[in-house]
């Protein structure tokens, strides 16, 4: 009977590719056979959305077909209406708890839904039904593993390469469990043993360069490396990464030597001039980092990276004219906060005060979570005793991104200094010196002081002030007059 209806349903869903006609809907035997059919054809045509009006109605009519149960779980499923599908794949499981098909489509859906104990229960029966199933043991496996539950997995994982050595995934899958653990020696064993199924070497050797480079063993690191170059001189990617543990080791000669050789392959890519200029800044050679960048600015003038680190060693040189100039080019090309944050920087140094206000709130636009830009704001408009409303939830939102920032909680003791609140703005200010040795802060907390009329510890903090920054006239004529 199925296959006779299948062929039917084919012989219609190539004739038909909207309605029935009239004279054969009056033909067929029953409202809910039509409906049925009306279904598939409109998945045929890709179609989803019409096709579940006439599942649905199907439904309606006969609720004892699994067929059309089978295919509305197939339908909500795939249209990612989960919860449906879900209700579904339960009543069905009540029918034939035994099907394995069913009980896979379940649990997936179970998991999909955030139920992952039910899906577990469900997965657990599947595998006591079918306990050669790989997949299934391979997807209980995953959930142990996401759950923290890493004997069970690890269990389940050898397992199923007891039953099929040559599952590449379930060697992978283990070995990722062992490198969570941080059983770094276990883990590397297994992924060198994946070769001998087929894992590709190339990515094995990539894959434990990168583990030995994050726990610090960079010499094994450069091994495995140099073992992918010696067969494949020319991988960018390995050529990058061993760039990257040299500068990790501050090896930057070597770093600087392998991003050379990039150069003169000949390869059309900014990239090693680029890093080359960052290793500069990292050994703090500025001037040659800013050749560098500007390099990589008259060769690749549309790059905004290029324009980006030229603008932050200007900066780093205060040449606050060439940093705004730089970012506004960056800018140019492509609208980023943290080129709008240190453009505002650069106006700020400027004294152009507007200009960099304008830039700050750009940045907090297209990055709401950019706390340096809104403690900048923030602080600067406490300084001028201006929106200190406003500064304080600038200042606020930044705190929530970093609790602990020093400079951040000077701000927001110095808003409640200019709002006449000295008792909380010394508390905060206080705060902030316990964490920072700065002179700004050690002068905020004098202010605090000789607010609360506390010249003993005011001139205590103004002249720790001092001491870190003797050419500050403005903290020499506060000491000079507590002192007379």
């Amino acid at each position: 009977m199925k296959a006779r209806l299948t062929a039917f349903l084919l012989f219609f869903s190539l004739l038909i590719p909207a309605e029935l006609p009239a004279f054969l809907r009056q033909n067929v035997q029953s409202e809910f056979i039509y409906n049925y059919l009306m279904a598939r054809i409109s998945i045929n045509y890709d179609r989803a959305e019409e096709a579940l009006l006439f599942y649905e109605k199907a439904s309606r009519l006969n609720r004892d077909s699994w067929s059309v149960r089978e295919d509305l779980l197939e339908i909500y499923y795939l249209t990612g209406n989960t919860g449906k599908a879900l209700d579904i794949a339960s009543q069905m499981y009540g029918m034939r708890p035994n099907d394995t098909d069913l009980l896979r489509r379940y649990a997936d859906i179970l998991y999909r839904e955030g139920n992952k104990e039910r899906s577990v229960q469900v997965y657990e029966r599947l595998l006591r039904l079918i306990p050669d199933d790989i997949e299934t043991r391979l997807n209980l496996a995953s959930i142990y593993r996401e759950r923290g539950q890493y004997e069970k997995a690890v269990s389940l994982y050898m397992e199923a390469l007891r039953r099929n050595r040559d599952s590449a995934y379930a060697r992978l899958a283990l070995a990722d469990v062992y490198l969570e653990l941080e059983e770094y020696s276990t883990a590397v064993d297994i992924y060198l043993d994946s070769i001998k199924y087929g894992t590709d070497k190339r990515e094995i050797y990539n894959h434990i360069a990168r583990i030995y480079n994050s726990i610090g063993r960079r010499r094994r690191a450069v091994r495995y490396l140099k073992r992918i170059l010696k067969d494949n001189p020319n991988d960018l990617r390995t050529l990058y990464l061993l760039t990257e543990v040299y500068q990790q080791k501050e090896e930057f000669e070597k770093a600087k030597q392998v991003l050379r050789d990039i150069k003169k392959r000949g390869i059309d890519d900014f990239s090693p001039l680029l890093n080359i200029g960052v290793i500069y800044t990292e050994m703090d050679e500025i001037d040659e980092a800013m050749k560098t960048f500007k390099k990589v600015t008259e060769n690749y003038p549309t790059e905004y990276a290029g324009w980006f680190f030229l603008g932050i060693t200007y900066e780093i040189k205060e040449m606050w004219e060439e940093s705004g100039e730089a970012f506004r080019e960056a800018l140019q090309i492509r609208e980023t906060d943290e080129a709008y944050f240190h453009l505002g920087v650069s106006h700020d140094k400027l004294e152009e005060e507007e200009e960099s206000y304008e830039m700050f709130k750009k940045a907090i636009e297209l990055n709401p979570e950019h706390a340096r830009a809104r403690n900048y704001l923030g602080y600067r408009w406490a300084e001028r005793g201006i929106n200190l409303d406003e500064a304080k939830e600038h200042i606020l939102k930044a705190l929530e991104k970093e609790p602990q920032n020093a400079a951040f909680i000077d701000s927001l003791g110095w808003v409640y200094y200019q709002q006449g609140r000295y008792e909380e703005a010394l508390e905060k200010l206080k705060e902030a010196a316990s964490k920072m040795d700065d002179p700004v802060i050690f002068d905020h907390v004098g202010d605090a002081y000789y607010k609360l009329n506390d010249k003993e510890n005011a001139l205590k903090y103004y002249e720790k002030a001092l001491e870190m920054d003797p050419e500050k006239e403005e903290i020499k004529e506060k000491i000079k007059k507590l002192e007379n």
